[in-house]
């Protein structure tokens, strides 16, 4: 995906033949298809809990706060941290003349234009309006936007799960995604027909089916075998890239992928000795993945504007070779934003865990010592 993003940065039509130009479009819309895979990760990630409770001890109250709380604490601090950087990116654009394929997008006045902007993105509303949706400094943000908006409908879900065969609320899902498409095709246009075709409820069934694969794997459902072949990813992938409403189609790609990935899990098939083997090093970027996805933008962004001082590529193998430097670049920016901000996130936030209480209770610890060794 980091690849894709660098293809996608710099124009590619003029530089090869007609199969370098499909490779490039076809690298371009492949990249794009992280997102649904994001979207029904995270599905199967965060319903994970819910499900093994469902299965060991039957159905248990969802707690909202609680559950924001946990999820803001994992995912807005390093949002927040990359937005300050891109919007900063963007201000320095303005002081500098710089940017101008940027800059150029906000209308006049631009600085309060930006300003809103931030404010859009730090409260996360960005995604309600088209302007801002693609903006930030950093157009991958919308996804963000869309996963809170998912998380707001996950109760919807639990309140489904008991009621309703899982298939008929899949296929409620996949019928308000095409209502949405046919609305938005023929009612909006431009900025808000995105709007509408990305929006959480048009996504909401790529989310769900993630749910749904962890139903499966802790036992609470049985899914079909057409759902666990992996011989239909590319199946499902080639629809989604020829059928209409790919959103659906590629779905089950990764709905099948994952399905068929966690039952391999389950019978110890991703065993890798030492963590020397593809396995462990994936596993090792997926630890970061998040920020990797944060940065890499701004980061091609800025080194795509570094680098045409130099020149532009001509041909197709400097091309490539940047392509594949930017993707570089991002990993090690990604390793270093993980190391400073998103590792202190991966600890579950709550009050016994706040810095200021560990501080107190270190400091009545460190108390109680000094007491006891003077007696």
């Amino acid at each position: 995906m980091s690849f894709g993003h660098a293809v996608v940065v710099a124009p590619s039509e003029s530089i090869g033949g007609s199969a370098f130009t499909f490779f490039c479009h076809f690298t371009k819309w492949l990249s794009a298809t992280g997102v649904p895979l994001f979207f029904v990760i995270s599905g199967f990630c965060i319903h994970l809990s819910s499900a093994r409770t469902a299965a060991f001890k039957g159905a248990a109250r969802f707690e909202f706060v609680a559950f924001w709380r946990r999820r803001l604490w994992r995912l807005y601090p390093t949002y927040f941290v990359v937005l300050c950087a891109s919007m900063g990116l963007v201000v320095v654009m303005l002081l500098t003349g710089s940017g101008e394929e940027i800059v150029r997008s906000y209308p006049e006045p631009r600085a309060r234009w930006i300003a809103w902007d931030f404010a859009a993105h730090a409260t996360m509303l960005h995604g309600l309006h088209p302007f801002f949706d693609q903006a930030g400094g950093n157009p991958p943000f919308w996804t963000l936007a869309r996963e809170e908006y998912l998380y707001l409908l996950y109760p919807v879900i639990l309140l489904l799960r008991p009621r309703l065969r899982w298939s008929v609320v899949a296929i409620v899902m996949a019928a308000l995604t095409i209502a949405i498409g046919l609305v938005a095709q023929r009612t909006a246009d431009g900025g808000w027909r995105m709007i509408l075709t990305t929006s959480a409820p048009a996504l909401w069934i790529q989310w769900y089916l993630g749910s749904v694969a962890a139903d499966a794997y802790c036992g609470t459902v049985r899914l079909p075998r057409v759902f666990t072949m992996v011989w239909l990813v590319p199946f499902w992938i080639a629809l989604a890239y020829l059928a209409p409403f790919s959103t659906i189609w590629i779905g089950l790609a990764y709905f099948t992928l994952v399905n068929v990935c966690v039952a391999r899990e389950a019978r110890g098939g991703w065993i890798d000795s030492g963590g020397l083997g593809m396995v462990g090093w994936l596993g090792a970027l997926g630890v970061y993945s998040y920020s990797l996805y944060l940065v890499n933008d701004p980061v091609h962004n800025v080194l795509l504007a570094a680098s045409r001082r130099l020149g532009d590529a001509t041909s197709v193998t400097p091309f490539i070779i940047r392509a594949l430097l930017f993707t570089i670049a991002s990993v090690v920016v990604a390793r270093v934003l993980f190391l400073a901000v998103e590792r202190r996130c991966l600890v579950p936030w709550n009050r016994e865990s706040s810095p200021r209480s560990r501080r107190a209770a270190a400091g009545s610890q460190g108390a109680s010592s000094e007491h006891i060794a003077e007696m």
